[in-house]
C-alpha cells in the first residue's frame, strides 16, 4: 500500500511539468515571426569571390486566424553586383562580364501567404501554403553595346577596356501564384524552425528596357538566370527555405 502511495505521489509531482510542456506546444499562438539565417551568410560567402558584392535578407510573419489557418506577409530583398576583371584578356562567357564592365541587379519580393497547419491552433507540424507574390527587380549595367549577332565577342568598334559610357536600365515586375509545403517545429514552447519547399508560377510579367544595346535584355536575363540567388531568375525553380523565429 505504501508503495502505491509513493507512486501516486511521484505522478502528482511530475504531472504539472509534463502537462505544462504538452500544453505549451498546443497553445493558441497569435503570431510567429521568423527570419532566414542563411540568407545573410550566403551573401557574405558570395562577397568573398572576386568581382562580386552581394546582400540577401528574408523573413515572414504568420497570424493565426481563429485557430483555423494563418495568413501573413513574407519579405525578401537582395542585390548582386558583378564587375569584370580589369586586366583579363582571355575569353570569358558573356554573362561573366568582359573587362571593366559592371552589372548590378537588386530586387524586393513581397508575398501574402495562406497556410493550413497540422496543428491549427499552434501553427506547427506539417503545412500547405498558397499565396500571391509580387517581385520588383532593377538592373543597372555599364557594358559594351553589341550591334552584332555574336554575343561572345566585344564589338570591333569598341574601345577595349572601356565599356560604352552609358547605363542600361531594366525594370521588371512579376506577379506570381505560389504553392508550397513544409514542416514547423517548436522548441521550449516559443522558439520555432521551419523548412519548406515552394514554387511560383508567373501569370503576369512586365519588362521595361531603357538602352541602345539591342542585347541589353538578353544580357540581363542571362545574368539573372545564372547567379546563385535563384529568386532573381525568371525560371520557376523549386525554392527550399529554412527560417527560425519566435511564437507569441
Amino acid at each position: 500500500m505504501i508503495k502505491h502511495y509513493r507512486t501516486l505521489l511521484l505522478l502528482l509531482l511530475l504531472s504539472p511539468s509534463y502537462f505544462h510542456s504538452l500544453y505549451a506546444g498546443n497553445l493558441v499562438k497569435k503570431f510567429t515571426f521568423e527570419i532566414d539565417p542563411f540568407a545573410p551568410a550566403s551573401a557574405i560567402y558570395e562577397g568573398q569571390k572576386e568581382e562580386v558584392t552581394a546582400s540577401n535578407f528574408g523573413g515572414r510573419l504568420d497570424f493565426n486566424i481563429g485557430g483555423t489557418f494563418s495568413m501573413g506577409p513574407e519579405f525578401w530583398s537582395g542585390a548582386y553586383v558583378m564587375k569584370g576583371a580589369e586586366n583579363k584578356t582571355e575569353l570569358v562567357r558573356r554573362e561573366d562580364l568582359w573587362p571593366n564592365e559592371r552589372h548590378k541587379i537588386s530586387g524586393i519580393r513581397a508575398r501574402w501567404n495562406f497556410t493550413f497547419w497540422e496543428v491549427k491552433s499552434a501553427m506547427r507540424g506539417w503545412f500547405l501554403k498558397t499565396g500571391y507574390s509580387y517581385t520588383k527587380i532593377e538592373s543597372r549595367a555599364n557594358r559594351y553595346t553589341e550591334h552584332s549577332a555574336d554575343g561572345n565577342a566585344i564589338p570591333s568598334s569598341a574601345n577595349y577596356g572601356l565599356p560604352d559610357d552609358e547605363t542600361d536600365f531594366i525594370n521588371e515586375l512579376r506577379h506570381d501564384a505560389v504553392l508550397g509545403f513544409g514542416q514547423r517545429w517548436f522548441f521550449w514552447g516559443k522558439l520555432t524552425s521551419t523548412v519548406e519547399v515552394t514554387i511560383a508560377q508567373s501569370f503576369k510579367r512586365e519588362v521595361n528596357v531603357e538602352s541602345k544595346d539591342p542585347r541589353a535584355e538578353l544580357d540581363y536575363t542571362a545574368l539573372a538566370d545564372n547567379i546563385p540567388f535563384t529568386k532573381f531568375s525568371s525560371k520557376p525553380y523549386p525554392e527550399l527555405n529554412f527560417t527560425m523565429g519566435y511564437a507569441f
